[in-house]
């Protein structure tokens, strides 16, 4: 509800309109993909393979890794 005033909604739909916020958010302030840093398509699998997200609160599989840095290319 911090980004969003309807209350009493599914946890998707306060998944969704985080997501917006933040795509919103990064084109506002015209963050770069990851591409501007040489990371490729290629690199994903290996990206996923080592990291170990030890500070991220939220448990993400490898595959939902993966479709976050792919979107950010």
């Amino acid at each position: 509800m911090l980004f969003l005033d309807n209350e009493r909604k599914t946890d998707d739909y306060y998944i969704d309109g985080f997501v917006d916020f933040l795509r919103k958010l990064t084109f506002q302030m015209q963050l770069p993909g990851l591409n501007r840093y040489g990371i490729e398509d290629k690199d994903i699998e290996k990206i996923c393979r080592v990291t170990e997200l030890k500070n991220n609160p939220a448990k993400l599989s490898p595959d939902d890794l993966a479709e976050i840095i792919r979107e950010r290319l």
